[in-house]
């Protein structure tokens, strides 16, 4: 009897393993946007082990927001979370969000608010 639940622990084990080895960090698992002339296209697991999606410009990888960042004009502009920000590209109006210590960007188009990576969508 032990060396039957020893096998059902080990092929368990060897299941779970393998199942870890051949799950990769794509497209299924991240939310990805153009590139254009930023980068290649470049999925990767973060430091948190989170899949996630940038554009691969020589040693960096750069956000959505660091690949599409804001125009110099005043609607763009925060005091408190500049580093949000990103452009609209004609997808809306820049909207702010703030509350106390948190703040969030987006696009605004009628009452929907739209991310980065909804903005400048990868066009398969």
């Amino acid at each position: 009897m032990n060396a039957m639940k020893t096998n059902l622990v080990l092929l368990i084990i060897s299941v779970t393993l393998i199942y870890r080895i051949n799950a990769e960090c794509g497209k299924e698992e991240a939310f990805s946007f153009d590139c254009e002339t930023k980068g290649t296209p470049h999925y990767y697991t973060n430091s948190e082990g989170v899949c996630s999606f940038g554009c691969k410009d020589g040693d960096r990888i750069l956000s959505c927001e660091e690949a599409y960042p804001p125009p110099d004009q005043p609607e763009y502009k925060s005091n408190k979370c500049q580093e949000k920000a990103y452009y609209c590209a004609g997808m809306g109006n820049p909207k702010w969000s703030e509350f106390d210590d948190w703040c969030d960007f987006g696009c605004l188009v009628g009452d929907m608010l739209f991310s980065c990576e909804q903005v400048h969508f990868a066009k398969v």
